[in-house]
């Protein structure tokens, strides 16, 4: 609950303090409809897809790297 009170907080801080550096989460909140509005569920999903799937890509493209770099710095010595 404390992790979410924390991310909701960091929503609106950078939504208000921050003129044109937006984070992900708050351009799409910014120029998608609300919830209440009619058909905008497809709209809010397509954009979640679109922003996710560049990063899943990536990661799998160079899931071999992560792991390995992972693994190495968590071995101590």
């Amino acid at each position: 609950m404390f992790t979410l009170v924390l991310v909701y907080h960091e929503f609106l801080l950078v939504s208000i303090l921050t003129q044109s550096n937006w984070t992900l989460a708050v351009a799409m909140r910014q120029f998608l409809p609300g919830i209440s509005v009619a058909g905008s569920l497809p709209l809010q999903s397509a954009a979640a897809v679109s922003a996710a799937l560049p990063l899943v890509i990536v990661v799998l493209i160079f899931q071999k790297q992560l792991v390995k770099g992972l693994s190495a710095g968590s071995v101590k010595g």
